[in-house]
Order: C-alpha cells, then structure tokens, then sequence
C-alpha cells in the first residue's frame, strides 16, 4: 500500500469486556452520552429538544460531565473529561462532539487550538494536549461515511464476572489447566509396565550401541544403503506367449477412448471439452491440418 492511499474503516474484533463505540459528529451542540457509567460528578435534570433524535423534547435528560478514556495511535489511554455533556438514556449512540471538547478543553497556550478535529477525505484526525497525541480515525466509506472509534480497552467487567463464579484469575495464569494429566496407579500397571520398560531400555540400548561402532568404525548391522525396487507404473506383463512372441503389457483402455473410436461424433464432442469449448468450425480446421484425428472432417456434429 502507498503512503498516499486512503484509509478505509477495517472491520475490527474486539478481545476486552469494557470498550465502547463513540462517533464523531462535528454537528453536536455538545457531547452525549447513553449511559449513567461514562458519567462523574452529580447529574442535573434538564427539559431540552435534541434535533439529533428525532427532533422531540426528551423528558429523561441530563446535564453531566462524561469521562472517556481513548486511546492514541500509539495505543497509549488518555481520559479526557468533557462537562455540562448531555445523558440521554434513549439514545442510540454515544457521540463525540469535537467543538464541545475543544472549548471546553481550553487548550490555547502556548499554541492556539492546541485540542482539535481536522477532517479529510477518508478519515477525522483528533489531537489534544497541546497537539501531542492524535488519534486517526477512518470514515466508514461503505456505508455511513461516519468516524467511530472505540474507547481504550479494558477488562474490568472480565474481572467482576470472575469475581462472581469465585474464579482465581491470577492463579490460572501461573498454573494454566490445559488438560488433566492421565496415570497409572500402582496397583493397574502390574507386570505389563515392567515388561514395557524393559523393552523401552533395550531398544535405546541398541542404537546407542549402532551409534558408538559407527563413531569408532567398528563393524555395524545398520543396512548400508538404501533399498533399490523396480516397478512400472504400466502394471504387471503377461506372461510369455506360447509361439514365442514379446510378452505385453496389461493396459485397462479407457471406456471413453473405446467408444470415441468407434463413434466419431463422440470423438468431436471429446475434442469440444478438451479444447475448452472449441467452436466447431475451428476443430473441423485443426483436423483438415492433421492436428486432430482425420474423422473429424466430415463427421456429423453433436448436438
């Protein structure tokens, strides 16, 4: 891929318990929130209509202050905290309000708009913090031409969830159970283990015996090469013939073959499918230049 090439949405998997999806729209009065967990501080009920959702007064409304943790394109978390946000239980969606974010961030020293949104062609590029981190999100050109990205990941839900069944997390990662491991007790091995220890030790005795001649040249049982066999893929010949005549190889012929040669037709058709679907003219002239059977020439097309 070039330098130059566009950025396009991946489908991407997540693997943690705790990320959530945040879009970004540049046309939100503020950012808003679904959900009470993204929120710290108190909650003020307020009456407002959000055009954003469907256009109606929504009477459960908040004025809160949303703390998210994003991460950079170098995958380090930075919470960032954006006041008098809105929480809106009904709301389908979290969004980011890049405007909100810079104003309330109040990054202007010493660079001016030191928290920012640029957009391009294919992807919303956020920097913060005096422009020292960034984030590069792509638009999704297949389908809503939207910026999403999800908050850095976590594992705190995971943690509660094994919390609950009583799962030491910490102790299946030093000692991982992977499988049981299968035994013998003493009383089931009886004479059968002995005798198969004996015979583990005989034969490790015997190659390092092979090994040692063959180090110090004494003579070796070991097979000096390797084992030469003639075979023909043509299969077994007959036996030899009674008046003296070469004996012949068996060859089952093809039933194909046989019924091309006795039908000519079937012979054309054969050469159609070989041929991928050869016109007709173009094999009647390939048999008048010998390249294909003589039968060919005038024999009646299949249909």
């Amino acid at each position: 891929m070039s330098a130059n090439a566009p950025l396009r949405a991946a489908h991407q998997v997540g693997f943690d318990t705790d990320s959530k999806q945040i879009h970004v729209d540049n046309c939100a009065t503020r950012s808003i929130t679904n959900s009470e967990a993204d929120c710290i501080g108190p909650m003020k009920p307020i009456m407002r209509k959000v055009k954003g959702i469907g256009g109606v007064k929504v009477t459960e409304m908040f004025e809160v202050t949303i703390e998210w943790t994003i991460a950079d394109d170098h995958g380090k978390p930075h919470k960032i905290r954006l006041p008098k946000s809105f929480l809106i239980p009904s709301s389908p969606t979290r969004l980011l309000s890049p405007q909100h974010w810079s104003q309330s961030a109040r990054d202007i020293r010493p660079l001016p708009r030191g928290t920012r949104c640029v957009t391009y062609e294919d992807c919303i590029v956020l920097e913060w913090e005096q422009r020292r981190h960034r984030r590069t999100i792509p638009l999704d050109a297949r389908g809503s031409n939207v910026a999403t990205f999800a908050t850095a990941a976590g594992y705190e839900k995971f943690n509660a969830f094994c919390t609950d069944c009583s799962i030491d997390n910490e102790a299946l990662d030093v000692k991982p159970l992977i499988l049981n491991s299968s035994y013998v007790s003493d009383s089931e091995e009886g004479d059968n283990g002995d005798d198969l220890d004996d015979q583990y030790h005989e034969a490790h005795s015997s190659f390092d015996n092979e090994v040692a001649d063959f180090k110090t040249g004494a003579p070796s049982t070991l097979r000096p090469g390797p084992i030469n066999t003639d075979f023909s893929l043509d299969g077994p010949e007959q036996s030899n013939k009674a008046d003296g005549t070469e004996a012949t190889t068996s060859v089952i012929e093809d039933e194909g073959d046989l019924e091309s040669q006795r039908n000519p037709s079937a012979l054309f058709l054969r050469w159609h499918h070989r041929l991928g679907h050869a016109s007709m003219t173009k094999i009647r002239m390939l048999a008048k230049v010998g390249l294909l059977p003589a039968s060919l020439k005038e024999c009646q097309i299949p249909l």
